[in-house]
């Protein structure tokens, strides 16, 4: 009889989370572009991938090689592997959908492995992975931390030294392959796990001194695999960005934004109802809590308010440490254990309320933002085949950018920034701005195209435009601008508001304007000015 009990309150949490699974998913399969900052970068990119660098000019233009980056290329592979067969315009959602629900389905199994039991609780999980990372397009780190949290709970229910060391190298191959950060994600929950549920009632050497010892031992094959990794690797990485520092409000700002979407009071709201869930538990005596785990936990969000915002070629630092710290506290611990029956279905409607009130308010925000796509869609398609597009942004005011729409920001980052990307499988055409980082991506900008190309970057704004030379502090940030009239059109972001610092120069009507879409605005190079081309090839 209590085994059956179990089964029903398993099969009862796996319809729980099946529902909230597929609440979380619809402001992805609603909506035409997902208001995912760095999605149609990924999208142009998968699909020269899945064939598209073999259309057109691309051999030209780009090339693939997978020596490039060992790391980091998980979402690459699977274009690579089934991009011909299944469509760019399904398999891109299903990597948004994956890097989603991962996480906390992750969480969720490591919670279950953690207390030998399911629980609502772990519903709640599906609130931090709709946080930063994933509305900014981290796609591959999303899924590195959804099978880090997996592969956890698997590690921990093996038995037997040798097949656990084999399993923990393998993933560890898994991991790196997704995302390095997947990896160390992994290594801090397998310590916390060999750290053990338990505190030492004395805190004295000794006592502590074999759980230790067990972490070590659990981390060390993760190590062997970074380590070999660094001897290898043609382009490890992290070696040319110098670290970015932030002041301590934004660090602490940057810890709870798992919770956070597009600004709002709804971040609160469920900070509070988790935090109260949590002490309520404490003052009835039904909360549980795994020491270990939450020792990583607590390591990982004393890491966000350490840790530099951009450091080993890589950026938002803190938001990347904060969820993982908001997943691993959320399997290290289980409030409401012997309630009854009335309170814990009570939990699992409240926690559904909670995934359904932050994916509505996720998207509204999408649904408002469409039409600024839609705007880029229609001057993309006034483009012809083969063209190159310089897009340039209009910034009403310094950052953080509180003048603007609804969404079209996450804090001081733009999300509409990669919209133009889509011209990339759609018109055929050349960007300057597509990911092509060595150690970071596989596809790169062959010669001559590299001169008028970055490896990523932002947008400049409308008024850097012919304001630019080689001795500009940002000239390396925006080298297309000295060679602007390499490119065919211009084609203007958020171009319904004004540019603080000035309007986009016409340079005697060699610019010229060819339609208004609202957010997004075209503009023509004239025949005569892309013949002062100045790069050898490009004219």
């Amino acid at each position: 009889m209590l085994r059956q009990a179990e089964d029903e309150r398993g099969t009862g949490w796996l319809c729980a989370l099946a529902a909230a699974c597929a609440i979380a998913a619809i402001p992805i399969l609603a909506v035409p572009m997902p208001l995912v900052l760095d999605y149609p970068n990924h999208l142009a990119r998968l699909w020269l991938l899945a064939g598209g660098a073999s259309e057109a000019s691309f051999p030209a233009i780009y090339a693939i090689d997978w020596s490039a980056s060992g790391t980091n290329i998980l979402i690459d592979l699977i274009a690579i592997t089934i991009g011909r067969v299944v469509p760019i315009g399904l398999l891109g959602p299903a990597l948004l959908i994956a890097a989603l629900l991962l996480p906390a389905i992750g969480a969720a199994m490591l919670g279950r492995a953690a207390f030998r039991r399911w629980s609502w609780w772990h519903l709640f999980a599906l609130l931090p992975a709709w946080g930063a990372p994933l509305l900014l397009g981290f796609l591959n780190f999303q899924i590195g931390c959804g099978l880090a949290l997996i592969g956890a709970a698997i590690d921990a229910r093996l038995t037997g030294a040798p097949g656990r060391i084999a399993f923990r190298i393998g993933w560890a191959i898994l991991l790196l392959v997704t995302h390095p950060f997947g990896l160390g994600f992994h290594a801090a929950l397998l310590g916390g796990l060999a750290l053990g549920p338990d505190l030492p009632d004395r805190f004295r050497a000794r006592s502590l001194l074999i759980p230790v010892g067990r972490a070590i031992r659990a981390v060390l094959p993760a190590i062997a695999v970074v380590i070999l990794f660094w001897l290898v690797a043609r382009h490890p990485g992290g070696a040319s960005a110098a670290p970015t520092w932030l002041p301590w409000p934004f660090r602490i700002e940057a810890l709870f934004s798992p919770m956070q979407g597009y600004g709002g009071s709804i971040g609160t709201v469920l900070v509070a109802l988790l935090w109260g869930t949590i002490l309520i538990a404490r003052a009835s005596d039904a909360l549980r809590v795994h020491a270990g785990l939450a020792i990583a936990a607590a390591l990982l969000a004393g890491g966000t308010l350490v840790v530099p915002q951009i450091a080993f070629d890589t950026g938002q630092l803190m938001l990347r440490l904060a969820e993982m710290a908001w997943l691993t506290w959320i399997a290290a611990v289980l409030p409401g254990v012997g309630w009854g029956r009335r309170a814990t279905s009570g939990g699992a409607a409240l926690a559904l309320a909670a995934v359904a009130l932050r994916t509505a308010d996720i998207g509204r925000v999408w649904i408002a933002r469409q039409s600024d796509a839609a705007s880029v869609a229609a001057m993309l398609a006034q483009v012809p085949q083969g063209a190159r597009i310089l897009p340039l942004d209009q910034q009403p005011q310094l950052v953080p950018y509180t003048g603007l729409p609804i969404g079209r920001a996450l804090g001081p980052l733009p999300t509409y920034l990669h919209l133009p990307l889509l011209a990339v499988p759609g018109r055929h055409a050349f960007l300057p701005t597509l990911f092509a980082y060595a150690g970071k991506q596989v596809v790169s900008v062959r010669p001559p195209y590299d001169r008028i190309a970055v490896r990523e970057g932002t947008l400049a704004t409308v008024d850097r435009l012919g304001a630019l030379t080689p001795t500009s502090p940002d000239a390396t940030f925006y080298p297309y601008l000295m060679n602007w009239p390499c490119f065919d059109f211009v084609l203007v972001l958020n171009a319904d508001l004004p540019n603080r610092a000035g309007l986009l120069r016409t340079f005697g009507g060699r610019i010229a304007p060819v339609a208004d879409g609202g957010f997004a605005r075209l503009y023509r190079i004239a025949d005569g000015a892309r013949r002062t081309c100045a790069v050898p090839g490009l004219r």
